[in-house]
C-alpha cells in the first residue's frame, strides 16, 4: 500500500512542475517537454545506428520521441497531471521503488543533435528528475543528421568524433571547434581510441570541473556550458594538471577566472581602441608619480637578437628608459612571465601570443600584476591586447610597388597565415591595383613546407619581411627592386612599438591609466596605427617625386581618418564579393579576412602545410582551422 509520505513527494513534484509551467508560460516559452517527430520535422536525416545500453546524463534527456504523453509533464519532466489520477498512481509507485531498492530497467531513447528523447520511461525519467539524479541507464538509437554547412551541425559531426573517442556524452560544447582541441589537449588524435583508464581520467577530471562551476554559477543564465567553460579552463591549465588538482584548487581557479566564463554581447567580445586616449593627468596622482619609479619586464620567448620581432620590442623597451630615466627601470626575461611577476615588476609586456597562455597564468596567480599581451584577437578579459594596423603601411607600399613595376608581375612574401596577416597581403594589392590594375602578386609563404621561394626572389619587384634584423646583414627586406641580382631597398614600414609603451607608460606614470578589474565586460585590444604614430613608412631618396607624393597624399588621408583601404565591394580570387558600396568593412571583418584579392595567385595554406616552427602560432592565432 502506498505511504503517505510518496504521495506528499508527488504532491512537491507536481508543485515544482506548475512553478516550471507559470514560468515558461509568463516567457512565452514551450509549456512542456520538446517532441522529437516535430524538432527533426524539418531536418533531413541520414540513418541511424544502434548504440546500446549505457548510462546517460538526465541533463541531456529533454523530450520525448512522440506527443503521446507530452502534456502530462512540465517543460523538465516534473508532472502535471491531478494527485489523484492513473498517472499520478503509477508515478508514486515508480518514486516508491526507486527509493527501496532502485530503478533497474533502461529506457528506450532517441538521440538526435546531442538531446535524448524518451521513447519508453518517461515516468522514470520524471522520477530521477525530481530527485536531482544526474544519470540514467539507457538504450540508445542515435539518429544522424544530413551533414551540412551549419554550424550545429558541424558541432554535431565534431561531436560525434570526440565520443567514438571517449563513449562520454556529458561534455556539451556550443562553439564549433571545441570537441577537436579537446582531444588535442588530451594528446589524441582524430579517430583515436581512448583507453578505459583514459576515459575514466577525463569523466572525473570534468565531474569535479562541472560541480564546481555549475554550482559557482547556480541560477545564473549569461554564463558558458559547463563544456565551453572547460576548453576555457585547459586553453590556460594544461590537462594533465588540472587532473591532478584536488577540488579545492580547481574551485579557487574557477572564482579567480569566473569574468572569463561569462560572454560578452558578441558586438562587445572585443573593445577595440584605435588611438591613445588624451586624459590630463590629476594633480595628486602627477605629484605622487614623481617619486615613484615604475618596474616595466618585458618577456620574449627566445633571445630578442634572434628575432627581427622581438628585436623591434627590444628597441622599445631602450626607448622607454631613454625616455624616463628617473621614472622607470626595465628588465628582460625570456620566457619565464611568473619569474617577472615574483620578482615585484609592476608592469609585464609579453611580445609574442605564443606566451598568452602563460601570460594568463600570472594574470590569475598576481592580480595586482598588469600584463599586456603583443597580439591581434585573443578575447581574455583579464588581459589587455596590443597590436598595430600594419594593413596601413602595406598598402602604401602597394602604391609604391604598382607605381615602379614595369608591366612585371610583383613577388610577396608573408611569414604566418594568422589573423591580421591575410590584412596585410590584401591591403598590397588593393594598393597595386589602384595605379596598375594588370600586375599580378605572386604571394609565397615562408612557413610552409616543400616550397621554393626562389621564383618570388627573382621577380624584379618584391615585397618581403619589413623589419629589419638585430645583424642588420640581409638585405632582402621591405620593398625591394633585383635587378640582374643587384638588390635596391625601395621602402620599408618600421613597426615603433617604442611610442606605443611610452604612450602606456605615460598613462600609468599619470594615474590616467584603466586597469583591468574584475567588472570588465569586454577583452580590450590597443590596436592603433599611422594616427599614432606606432608604425612609419621609410622611402627610398631615388624614389620617383611622383610616387613620393601619391604616397605621401594617400598617408595623410589615412591619418587624418579620410581614407580608408577596405572601403567599398570587394572581389576574391574566386570571383567572391565581400564588403559593401561606400561601407568599410569592420574591425572584426578586416582582423578575420581568409580570402585573398582577385589580382593574387597563391592560397592561404592550411596547418598541416606549414613548416613544424609555424605550427604553435597558426594553432593559437590562425585564420583557418584543421583540414578537414
Amino acid at each position: 500500500m502506498m505511504t503517505e509520505e510518496y504521495k506528499e513527494e508527488y504532491k512537491k513534484a507536481r508543485k515544482a512542475a506548475m512553478k516550471q509551467y507559470r514560468t515558461c508560460a509568463s516567457r512565452g516559452w514551450s509549456l512542456y517537454p520538446p517532441v522529437l517527430d516535430e524538432v527533426s520535422a524539418y531536418v533531413k536525416t541520414a540513418g541511424e545506428e544502434v548504440l546500446g545500453e549505457m548510462e546517460i546524463p538526465l541533463s541531456l534527456v529533454t523530450g520525448t520521441r512522440t506527443a503521446g504523453r507530452q502534456n502530462a509533464f512540465s517543460k523538465d519532466f516534473l508532472p502535471i497531471l491531478p494527485e489523484n489520477s492513473e498517472f499520478a498512481r503509477k508515478w508514486i509507485t515508480l518514486y516508491e521503488a526507486q527509493m527501496e531498492e532502485g530503478i533497474r530497467d533502461p529506457i528506450l531513447v532517441y538521440e538526435f543533435m546531442h538531446q535524448f528523447y524518451v521513447q519508453e520511461g518517461n515516468k522514470r525519467v520524471s522520477v530521477m528528475k525530481y530527485l536531482d539524479a544526474s544519470h540514467i541507464m539507457a538504450k540508445v538509437i542515435r539518429i544522424f543528421p544530413e551533414k551540412t554547412d551549419e554550424p550545429s551541425v558541424k558541432l554535431y559531426y565534431e561531436f560525434i568524433e570526440f565520443y567514438r573517442s571517449t563513449k562520454f556524452y556529458d561534455i556539451v560544447c556550443k562553439q564549433v571547434g571545441n570537441y577537436a582541441k579537446l582531444l588535442k589537449f588530451m594528446g589524441k588524435e582524430r579517430n583515436e581510441a581512448c583507453s578505459d583508464e583514459e576515459r575514466k581520467k577525463l569523466q572525473s577530471l570534468f565531474y569535479h570541473f562541472s560541480s564546481i562551476y555549475n554550482a559557482v554559477a547556480g541560477n545564473e543564465e549569461a554564463v558558458l556550458t559547463a563544456g565551453d567553460a572547460f576548453l576555457i579552463y585547459l586553453n590556460i591549465f594544461s590537462y594533465e594538471e588540472a587532473a591532478s588538482k584536488p577540488a579545492s584548487k580547481l574551485r579557487e581557479e574557477i572564482l579567480k577566472m569566473w569574468k572569463e566564463f561569462v560572454p560578452a554581447k558578441e558586438a562587445e567580445s572585443v573593445k577595440r581602441l584605435l588611438e591613445p586616449e588624451e586624459k590630463k593627468p590629476a594633480f595628486w596622482n602627477k605629484l605622487l608619480n614623481s617619486t615613484q619609479k615604475l618596474s616595466i619586464a618585458f618577456v620574449y620567448d627566445k633571445k630578442p637578437d634572434t628575432s627581427s620581432w622581438l628585436y623591434a620590442h627590444e628597441l622599445g623597451r631602450l626607448h622607454l628608459e631613454e625616455v624616463f630615466p628617473e621614472k622607470v627601470e626595465t628588465s628582460c626575461y625570456i620566457g619565464d612571465v611568473e619569474q617577472a611577476a615574483v620578482d615585484g615588476n609592476q608592469v609585464i609586456f609579453t611580445t609574442t601570443p605564443l606566451l598568452m597562455p602563460e601570460s594568463l597564468k600570472a594574470a590569475l596567480k598576481y592580480p595586482e600584476v598588469q600584463i599586456l599581451n603583443c597580439s591581434l584577437n585573443y578575447a581574455w578579459k583579464s588581459i589587455p591586447t596590443y597590436y598595430t594596423r600594419m594593413y596601413e603601411v602595406k598598402f602604401l607600399t602597394g602604391l609604391i610597388a604598382g607605381s615602379m613595376a614595369k608591366g612585371e608581375n610583383i613577388g610577396y612574401e608573408a611569414d604566418y597565415p594568422i589573423y591580421g596577416s591575410i590584412a596585410n597581403i590584401n591591403a598590397f594589392a588593393l594598393g597595386v591595383a589602384m595605379v596598375n590594375p594588370n600586375i599580378k602578386i605572386y604571394l609565397n609563404w615562408t612557413s610552409e613546407k616543400g616550397k621554393q621561394k626562389a621564383a618570388v626572389e627573382e621577380l624584379a619587384l618584391v615585397s618581403a619581411r619589413d623589419m629589419i634584423s638585430a645583424d642588420g646583414c640581409n638585405r632582402r627586406f621591405g620593398l625591394y627592386s633585383n635587378e640582374n641580382g643587384e638588390i635596391l631597398n625601395i621602402a620599408t614600414s618600421v613597426l615603433d612599438w617604442g611610442i606605443f609603451y611610452e604612450k602606456i607608460i605615460q598613462q600609468m606614470l599619470d594615474g590616467t591609466w584603466k586597469k583591468v578589474s574584475d567588472k570588465e565586460t569586454a577583452s580590450r585590444n590597443y590596436w592603433w596605427g599611422l594616427s599614432a604614430g606606432v608604425e612609419n613608412l621609410i622611402c627610398s631618396s631615388q624614389m620617383p617625386y611622383g610616387t613620393k607624393r601619391l604616397v605621401d597624399t594617400f598617408q595623410s588621408l589615412i591619418t587624418e581618418g579620410h581614407f580608408h583601404p577596405f572601403e567599398g565591394m570587394f572581389y576574391d580570387k574566386n570571383g567572391r564579393e565581400h564588403g559593401k558600396k561606400n561601407t568599410i568593412l569592420s574591425n572584426e571583418e578586416i582582423i578575420t579576412m581568409d580570402w585573398l584579392f582577385a589580382n593574387i595567385v597563391g592560397e592561404i595554406p592550411e596547418k598541416y602545410e606549414l613548416k613544424e616552427q609555424a605550427k604553435p602560432i597558426v594553432e593559437l592565432q590562425g585564420v583557418k582551422g584543421e583540414k578537414e
